[in-house]
């Protein structure tokens, strides 16, 4: 199930909390605090077990596209960076993500390169989401 989470995930005091909601859009369970995931094209698909992949970006030092796993029941919320082949390009956030099977998924973001123009483009990453 594919959720659009950029409006209803944050409260104003900017802590990131997940919201579990019934058919009729009242809370179901209290909000979760969890990892600070963020940006434009932000999006989040709900996994079996009730956990949620969330896909946007993170600041360290710099944003970073990101994929993150949270919600899992008796686990950490985890975090991946996407890694860059250069650190001197820039993919800041992911641009667009397809389910291709409930636990798989199609990333695309943008590449920036400060090298090089003809370095720009596009990069697509597949993630599977496996318990461990």
């Amino acid at each position: 199930m594919h959720l659009d989470l950029a409006r209803a995930l944050f409260n104003p005091s900017d802590k990131p909390l997940l919201y579990t909601l019934n058919a009729r859009l009242q809370d179901a369970a209290p909000a979760k605090s969890i990892l600070p995931v963020t940006g434009a094209g932000f999006c989040g698909y709900v996994l079996d077990g009730d956990s949620v992949v969330l896909f946007g970006r993170v600041f360290d030092s710099v944003y970073r596209a990101t994929v993150a796993w949270v919600a899992r029941p008796y686990m950490r919320d985890a975090a991946l960076a996407f890694p860059l082949a250069d650190p001197r390009d820039s993919a800041s956030k992911v641009d667009a993500v397809v389910a291709v099977s409930p636990a798989e998924f199609a990333a695309v973001r943008y590449r920036f390169s400060w090298v090089s123009p003809e370095r720009n483009g596009v990069v697509m990453s597949w993630v599977s989401v496996r318990r461990p």
